[in-house]
């Protein structure tokens, strides 16, 4: 989100993302504007699983409101301002017990078909992400199938297709903008025809902001060399086209 005004006095840009546990961390970056120019500030607000939209949008606010003061302290309205503390009864801040682990998981698919024609189609996938000013690991596995079948009247045709794919990526940190890593990917593909496919790619990777700024801003070129080996199917293409009468 961003907000801006030939008449106001900041710039206010927002970005979120989501943290390992199941939380939020909101970043808002405050940019001065006219009499207020070279004034910057970064607020970052979490927030838990547990709170609700209201609780989420009170903490916002409330640090939206603590990093304006030091703008309002600049005009005559400061002295109508009055800033109290109040220590918190019972409230605690929790660290992140995933360390920065994210884990997304999904399954979906979908039915069709008419008379002489039937489709299904099921797709899932888990993955586990992280990533640190030093390292950024990412591990994703997935699994798709597909089944038709064609009533041709005197005989009925019926195919199977179906896929597996993991793929592990691990970049480690040079400095603030470059980086070097390598992935893996290992998968079968029947409607590929490659009942084995290995694939290595070491690479490197230029971002040309920091990673300070990567919620705000990032422009990356990665550079990867390919070494890719398929083992197809042992079993001829009818295996997966069967034809019952």
């Amino acid at each position: 989100m961003c907000v801006t005004s030939e008449t106001l006095t900041s710039i206010i840009i927002s970005s979120f993302r989501r943290t390992g546990s199941g939380g939020g961390e909101v970043t808002y970056f405050i940019v001065g504007q006219h009499e207020f120019s070279g004034m910057t500030d970064t607020l970052v607000v979490n927030t838990s699983p547990d709170d609700t939209e209201d609780s989420s949008r009170k903490k916002e606010v409330a640090a939206l409101k603590m990093g304006l003061m030091r703008y309002v302290l600049k005009t005559p309205l400061a002295s109508y301002f009055d800033v109290r503390f109040t220590m918190p009864v019972t409230e605690t801040v929790a660290g992140d017990k995933w360390n920065s682990w994210v884990f997304r998981s999904s399954v979906g698919g979908f039915l069709q078909g008419q008379k002489s024609y039937k489709s299904s189609n099921i797709f899932s996938s888990i993955s586990a992400n992280r990533i640190t000013e030093k390292v950024k690991t990412q591990l994703s596995l997935s699994y798709d199938r597909g089944d038709d079948k064609f009533d041709l009247g005197e005989s009925v045709v019926t195919s199977l297709n179906q896929g597996k794919e993991l793929d592990f990526l691990n970049v480690w940190a040079i400095n603030n903008h470059w980086s070097y890593g390598g992935s893996v990917s290992v998968g079968s593909s029947s409607y590929g025809n490659s009942d084995l496919q290995f694939s290595l790619l070491p690479g490197i990777e230029y971002n040309i902001f920091p990673y300070s700024e990567s919620t705000r801003r990032q422009l990356r070129l990665m550079y990867r060399a390919d070494s890719n080996t398929i083992t197809t199917l042992i079993q001829p293409f009818m295996t997966n086209l069967r034809k019952t009468c």
